[in-house]
């Protein structure tokens, strides 16, 4: 697949909303899951030595992290986002002639209609 159809690709799966990377599938990355999959079941555990209003808080707790989670995870995505963007921007502010000839060609491709 050519760079430039596959970018004509990416920008029609953004269109249409197909990239969401916080639904991407089950996690690569071994130790996330790990830490995770700890966390969970600490909390079951935790959970089943609790009654009453003391778990209904505990669970309160465990909903208020997931959400705080959740909001750290988008708020670190939009400003990795931001940094690329600008990162893009002032590499493609230089001169060409002072751009590697890699960077060059990848420019046409960019700037192709």
């Amino acid at each position: 697949m050519t760079s430039k159809r596959k970018r004509k690709n990416i920008l029609k799966t953004m269109y249409y909303g197909g990239l969401s990377p916080a639904d991407k599938g089950p996690l690569r990355n071994p130790e996330l899951r790990a830490a995770m999959d700890a966390v969970a079941d600490g909390e079951d555990k935790i959970e089943q030595i609790l009654e009453g209003n003391t778990k209904i808080q505990f669970q309160s707790l465990c909903d208020s992290y997931a959400e705080l989670t959740k909001l750290i995870g988008e708020d670190r995505f939009i400003d990795g986002f931001k940094l690329a963007m600008q990162i893009a921007c002032e590499s493609l502010s230089k001169p060409v002639s002072r751009r590697s000839a890699h960077c060059r060609k990848h420019l046409v491709l960019l700037q192709a209609p």
